[in-house]
């Protein structure tokens, strides 16, 4: 049976989704996370222990935070980290 380009294209399109599912971690995640929380940048700084502009451009997808930063960000914006990630399961998009 041949696999016409329309069928793959849906196969390829829908594993693309199903990763990106997987993909808790995005810039534009936390800070939806946060304003649902009714936080400011500053406010969740100090929570945090990090600067503001540190907050800001994790927001922005400028920095990628380490792994302790996740871990107290989570914990204030109820967001599932999952423990045992590799670094493809770690990227970053804007």
């Amino acid at each position: 049976m041949k696999m016409s380009w329309q069928y793959y294209y849906t196969v390829m399109k829908r594993a693309h989704i199903d990763q990106l599912k997987r993909e808790v971690w995005t810039a534009e995640h936390i800070k939806i996370k946060r304003r649902m929380q009714g936080l400011s940048q500053r406010e969740l700084a100090e929570a945090v222990g990090a600067s503001t502009r540190t907050i800001r451009r994790i927001e922005a997808g400028m920095t990628t935070p380490h792994e302790e930063l996740l871990k107290i960000i989570a914990q204030i914006l109820p967001i599932h980290f999952p423990q045992n990630r590799t670094n493809e399961e770690t990227r970053w998009y804007k």
